[in-house]
């Protein structure tokens, strides 16, 4: 007598799903510890299929959400120590030296012969220019 294969497999919240099974109407005996666990209770699965997803969101976080929170906290500082007099670039490519601060914007100088000057957010400043760059700058 061929007995009918049954492959099955326990998710990590202990759900079973059926994978395969053969053609024939015999039902298979199942081995001891392996049947379908007592009427409500859920099937006992493996611990280790509840570690591999909580294994990933801790990466996630490590990888991502952290190093990006400390990216945000060094940009609030820069823009909060923003002072007069410093060479600055905007988020849209303004090169230009902060005349004024504000605590929502900031006047910058962007050409010092024709007094050219221009209201911005405080946000809108991408990076301070460091002294070696203010040279470079004015070279080219």
């Amino acid at each position: 007598m061929m007995m009918p294969i049954r492959l099955t497999y326990t998710d990590a919240f202990g759900t079973k799903v059926l994978l395969a099974q053969s053609e024939t109407g015999a039902q298979p005996s199942t081995p001891k510890g392996t049947g379908d666990a007592p009427e409500g209770q859920a099937p006992s699965g493996s611990p280790l299929g509840l570690i591999f997803p909580l294994a990933i969101a801790f990466v996630i976080i490590f990888m991502w959400i952290l190093p990006q929170r400390r990216k945000d906290k060094q940009r609030r500082q820069m823009l909060s120590e923003l002072r007069k007099g410093e060479r600055v670039v905007t988020i849209g490519g303004i090169h230009g030296e902060v005349t004024q601060v504000t605590d929502d914007s900031i006047i910058l100088l962007t050409d010092s012969q024709k007094g050219t000057t221009l209201k911005m957010a405080r946000s809108a400043v991408s990076r301070i220019l460091a002294e070696d760059e203010e040279g470079a700058e004015a070279e080219s």
